[in-house]
């Protein structure tokens, strides 16, 4: 619960010269994972197996798009950035 509210990003996780857009992608994504981890301890609401199986397979793909949000901001940060 800690890490769902204050963002699952540990303070100093990144180097000062971050973007601060990476900083606000990272911070979100951590906080979507963390959501989904408390999310898959049990099956929510669902009454049937149907149910049950859905929830489960929608946690899934939003887990795996907080990944790919989190590997972007990453490889974002790391490019080199156009000077003005």
């Amino acid at each position: 619960v800690t890490a769902v509210r204050d963002g699952a990003l540990p303070t100093g996780a990144l180097p000062p010269s971050a973007p601060g857009r990476t900083a606000r992608v990272l911070a979100t994504a951590a906080r979507v994972r963390a959501i989904v981890e408390l999310a898959t301890e049990d099956d929510g609401a669902a009454v049937t197996g149907h149910e049950a199986r859905a929830r489960a397979a929608a946690l899934r793909e939003l887990d795996a798009v907080s990944r790919r949000a989190l590997a972007a901001a990453v490889n974002g940060m790391l490019e080199p950035r156009a000077r003005p």
